[in-house]
């Protein structure tokens, strides 16, 4: 029982890291994609913008 108990805490701690680092890495990557769709858009206004008389 003693032995249960302990591996249910290690796993929840374990559990609670990762969901703490998963979080962490998907609003990274959210923003470097949203910075890099902006860029693109931007990039691409530009174009247009620069091509029209």
């Amino acid at each position: 029982m003693q032995i249960r108990s302990q591996c249910f805490a290690l796993l929840s701690r374990i559990f609670f890291v990762l969901q703490i680092w998963l979080s962490f890495l998907l609003d990274f990557l959210g923003d470097l994609g949203a910075r890099t769709c902006e860029n693109a858009f931007g990039l691409i206004l530009n174009q247009i913008l620069s091509r029209a008389p």
